[in-house]
């Protein structure tokens, strides 16, 4: 091929190029003029929401205090890991609507959750762009602004090495001690997470501050110093504190808090104190692991209503054997506990109680038989059953309690209304559609709204026979005939609650849910 024939391509090509340079960059203004034309003219349904409503769903996109816990356990193991963006700082970084109508919005803002590590400083819920101590007051302020005059939550988590002297320098503590006596007026919720290693709490001096709204306080590994002869006394000036928590790391003897004014406590405890210094107690959730023995003697607490006791089965008898509560409504207990000192507890209290809940011992008490004191105590007035770790003998002795026909018979527990059984042994499926039947037309005891009924592995074999609703027992395989089947759907249909599953992990998760839409077994 020539020169003289290669430069004419060379030439139309340059030629072409410039003719689809000029038509993309036509296209280009096009576009442009297209686009400007669609974001002028187009609407996006979720910015025409009114603004009641954007700000109902932000709120509801606030995290939960127990969701901080977890950030702040989180960010205390490692305070170099990024934690995810939550609301409200999430809402404020995706568009210029959102953040107008966030930061309008004082309910967002009532909750400062904060994270402080000697010389550095984090929110837990943000990106912690602010790393200098120095600029945390103008953080707090500045996130406190935007919340109004509203009522304000402090969730702190301190992470130091060294003790807060008291001297007034720039340290964690000091930072967090100043934000809490700036809105001291304004304070309702107070959960102050620390680290184990030397934090004195009374170096704060909470009690020479006045808190007019503060409502419910936590602690959390904030021990004074066990050498101090003397306990810590804490607000005393909060004139509305009812809820205090001590969680793991505290000890009830360390501190003294206006316990007359308390109606709620969560917290371990050490000996039978508590129930005589706070009168006023309606709930108490009470883990007992170590407490100091003495002679039993009845303490009467006339008020309390509810109860929850986990730890050891000797620790948790001790207690039941001393108290009288006459006005108990509910009572847990999570871990499995001796039958006499419940009986004795409940005989001696007479309770209206309406909710109990019980660990049993599988493989130690075998029958009903050592329970029927106990439940002879509240049959007239219980109206909720959680058993966990039901032996079968226990369930089959239950089973002809929960059958009696006649409601003034002591164990037919007339005015129950929900029934929880978990990790559950194998049942006649029978003899439940039958009961569940009963007590949904008879006008002699109160209707059952819920069951509730998980296994323990292995009970229901294969997922054919979970799908049947049937299970294998020694050989005896229990289905569920049509009637019995349309019984039970039309018992669902009328809105009793019935759950059936098995039990997975711990705590207690559903890997199937049995509906009652299914076929039955042809027979």
């Amino acid at each position: 091929m020539s020169t003289a024939h290669l430069r004419t391509r060379l030439a139309q090509m340059d030629a072409s190029i410039a003719e689809h340079k000029l038509s993309l960059e036509a296209l280009e203004r096009d576009r442009t003029t297209v686009a400007t034309e669609l974001y002028s003219t187009a609407t996006f349904p979720i910015l025409t929401l009114p603004v009641e409503i954007t700000t109902a769903i932000f709120t509801l996109c606030l995290p939960t205090i127990e969701e901080l816990h977890e950030y702040n356990r989180r960010w205390r193991a490692d305070p170099e890991t990024p934690l995810t963006l939550t609301a409200p700082t999430i809402l404020v970084e995706c568009c210029r609507a959102w953040r107008d109508i966030a930061l309008a919005t004082p309910s967002l803002w009532t909750t400062l959750p904060l994270g402080l590590k000697d010389t550095d400083f984090g929110d837990t819920t943000a990106s912690r762009a602010t790393s200098e101590l120095g600029r945390a007051d103008e953080y707090i302020d500045r996130w406190l602004g935007r919340a109004g005059f509203q009522p304000l939550t402090f969730v702190f988590c301190l992470v130091q090495d060294l003790d807060d002297d008291g001297s007034g320098e720039r340290t964690p503590g000091n930072c967090i001690r100043g934000a809490i006596r700036r809105y001291a007026d304004r304070l309702q919720q107070l959960d102050l997470d620390t680290t184990e290693a030397c934090f004195d709490i009374q170096i704060w001096d909470f009690n020479s501050i006045h808190f007019p709204l503060l409502q419910r306080v936590v602690l959390r590994n904030t021990d004074p110093d066990q050498n101090t002869p003397d306990a810590c006394e804490l607000f005393g000036n909060a004139p509305r504190l009812s809820e205090v928590g001590l969680q793991p790391g505290c000890w009830l003897s360390y501190y003294i808090f206006p316990w007359t004014q308390l109606t709620n406590y969560e917290g371990d405890i050490e000996d039978m104190s508590l129930f005589r210094l706070a009168p006023n107690l309606v709930e108490m959730k009470c883990p007992v692991w170590e407490i100091t023995y003495g002679y039993i003697q009845t303490v009467a607490h006339t008020h309390l209503q509810s109860l929850t006791l986990s730890g050891s089965n000797s620790t948790v008898s001790w207690v039941l054997m001393q108290l009288a509560l006459p006005a108990l409504l509910s009572l847990r207990i999570s871990k499995p506990v001796a039958p006499v000192p419940l009986a004795t507890c409940l005989e001696r209290s007479a309770p209206p109680l309406r909710t109990l809940s019980l660990s049993l011992y599988p493989s130690r008490c075998y029958g009903l038989d050592p329970w029927k004191p106990s439940l002879a105590s509240v049959a007239a007035t219980l109206e909720n059953l959680e058993l966990h770790s039901p032996s079968e003998q226990f369930l089959s002795g239950i089973s002809g309690i929960l059958h009696l026909t006649v409601p003034e018979d002591p164990f037919s527990l007339p005015c129950l209304k929900t029934l929880s059984i978990f990790n559950s042994p194998a049942v006649n499926y029978r003899e439940l559609v039958a009961f569940l039947h009963q007590r949904s037309t008879s006008t002699k005891f109160a209707r059952l709204q819920s069951l509730r009924l998980v296994h323990c592995p292995g009970v229901l074999p294969t997922d054919e026979e979970f799908d049947m609703l049937c299970f294998d027992a020694g050989r005896r395989r229990w289905r569920l005939n049509a009637t019995d089947h349309n019984n039970m759907r039309r018992l669902a249909s009328e809105g009793m609650d019935i759950h059936i599953g098995f039990e997975k992990t711990t705590p207690v998760s559903f890997d199937k849910r049995v509906t009652f839409d299914a076929q039955p077994e042809e027979q």
